[in-house]
């Protein structure tokens, strides 16, 4: 039930994000602002994802450091972005919306992928468990 709860999800979000950069893109060149911003949007997530996929390959002796370093230079990557492309001011009230956003999204984020990462070592355990009680080790 999980798994299958879980690919509804994913296909979900894949589902709705695509619907919504195509539709932004057909909308910009009908003149609308307001999808260009989601575009703009859409672009700096996947800037931040490709950073974060890049500190991903390096290896950190912690994974407190790993999370460290990953969470500063996505974050002010992502600050930085969204300030050049106008998507918000750096006034004080921005930066806090934007940490507070940015800091759950990852916490959660971060949660998500432990739980999967859980789910399949317990599910590869279970697989172990069985061969090692069929005497083939």
């Amino acid at each position: 039930m999980k798994n299958r709860l879980n690919r509804y999800i994913t296909s979900t979000c894949v589902i709705f994000t695509s619907v919504m950069v195509l539709f932004s893109l057909y909308k910009v060149f009908d003149g609308d602002r307001f999808y260009e911003i989601i575009l703009c949007f859409f672009v700096g997530i996947n800037v931040i994802q490709l950073i974060s996929f890049a500190i991903g390959s390096i290896n950190f002796k912690s994974y407190i450091t790993y999370h460290l370093i990953n969470y500063l230079v996505s974050y002010f990557t992502g600050f930085i972005f969204f300030v050049l492309t106008d998507f918000f001011s750096p006034v004080p009230i921005y930066l806090i919306v934007y940490t507070l956003i940015f800091s759950i999204t990852y916490v959660l984020i971060t949660y998500y992928i432990y739980k999967q990462f859980k789910i399949e070592t317990d599910k590869l355990n279970e697989c172990l468990q069985k061969y090692h009680a069929e005497g083939h080790v």
